[in-house]
């Protein structure tokens, strides 16, 4: 028989035993780094961010768009998978740090992501260019695409280790300093220049994502009155991305459907969950003609409860559960939260989301 409070601390334990497990398995690799790749970005700088635009193909001198079709030559380009595998061993180890109770481990796994963001983000000879003006070239191209600016979203949970590291005392001085002026930088080539103008103004999910990086990397510097600009502008998306009815056209007219309705929910609900803490309320919403974040879920649920199979064809296990995991939370609805076990059983996803959203508290507390 469980003694009161047991589930809890049980939960408690499979979570960070499985977390501190993945870190352990990241810490004993070594860093990815930018500089270390076979292509080069036409600048000739091997910290400049290089990579492919997927769905354009070069057939006979000749480019084609086939949408939802990934060029096979863009596993040439190494840029886009290192910043996604950084990313995540950041998140994972700062995660680890945060819920450890042994010194030893937490100094571990604080270190090594420590010492990623001085390789990616401080160290002159490895850090990353702060701007993305070679991502997604076209094939056969030399310049960057305005679009590929999207490669970039995954700096929001970046951005959510670093300050889990900062607050816990993890990060140095200096680096602390390298890592805020890097995305100071970077922050001001989305907001300045001309890509980055480009992809503000698009009307699907590449401009939802374009303001989570804005709103998110503002947080993180301490720009509040950036985030309440951006999260208050976030409405004037919900007004012209959702239908009344909550369809969002411009995503269901994608060659893959469902992937860029979630992609797109999965914006709108990072946005919603940092507006919780600004007190914008996103989530409850609502234009005068009822478009609204709320019938966009309720929408692509219903649609998802009418399949059987799997209909993603990527995997978008990560965003499945971030988003209506973040969306159970704030409706109360718990057909939600159990939604995404359906299409996935990811074990990690379940129990990083599970700490965030309900929020279990680690053992020390």
């Amino acid at each position: 028989m469980t003694e009161p409070g047991g589930t809890e601390v049980m939960e408690k334990t499979i979570l960070k035993n499985n977390i501190t497990s993945e870190a352990e398995k990241i810490v004993n690799i070594s860093i990815p780094l930018i500089t270390d790749k076979n292509i080069v970005a036409p600048s000739g700088d091997k910290r400049d961010f290089v990579c492919l635009s997927p769905y354009f193909w070069l057939v006979d001198g000749k480019l084609e768009q086939r949408d939802g079709q990934v060029n096979p030559a863009t596993k040439e380009y190494s840029d886009a998978d290192k910043l996604t595998q950084v990313t995540a061993n950041v998140y994972l180890t700062s995660l680890a740090a945060k819920q450890s109770e042994i010194p030893d481990d937490k100094e571990k796994f604080a270190s090594y992501a420590v010492s990623t963001l001085k390789a990616w983000f401080v160290n002159e000879d490895t850090r990353m260019t702060p701007s993305l003006e070679y991502v997604e070239m076209k094939q056969g191209e030399t310049d960057g695409t305005f679009y590929g600016i999207i490669r970039g979203q995954m700096l929001s949970q970046m951005v959510e280790g670093i300050k889990s590291l900062r607050d816990s005392g993890s990060l140095d001085e200096q680096t602390k300093t390298g890592v805020e002026n890097w995305f100071r930088q970077y922050l001001g080539w989305l907001q300045n220049s001309p890509k980055g103008n480009q992809e503000r103004a698009a009307q699907n999910n590449h401009g939802t994502f374009y303001d989570v990086q804005i709103a998110y990397i503002a947080d993180f510097l301490g720009d509040e009155d950036l985030v309440r600009v951006t999260l208050e502008g976030v409405k004037k998306r919900v007004e012209s991305q959702i239908e009344p009815d909550g369809k969002m056209p411009l995503e269901a007219a994608r060659a893959i459907p469902y992937d860029y309705q979630l992609y797109n929910l999965y914006a709108y609900s990072e946005l919603a969950t940092l507006g919780e803490k600004y007190a914008i309320d996103l989530w409850n919403w609502q234009s005068e003609d009822g478009r609204s974040l709320r019938k966009a879920f309720d929408y692509f649920k219903k649609q998802l409860d009418e399949v059987d199979n799997n209909p993603f064809k990527m995997d978008r296990a990560g965003e499945l559960y971030l988003a209506f995991r973040a969306a159970s939370k704030a409706y109360g609805d718990k057909s939600s939260w159990d939604l995404p076990k359906r299409f996935y059983q990811n074990p990690l996803v379940d129990e990083i989301t599970t700490l965030k959203f309900n929020e279990i508290p680690p053992e020390n507390k």
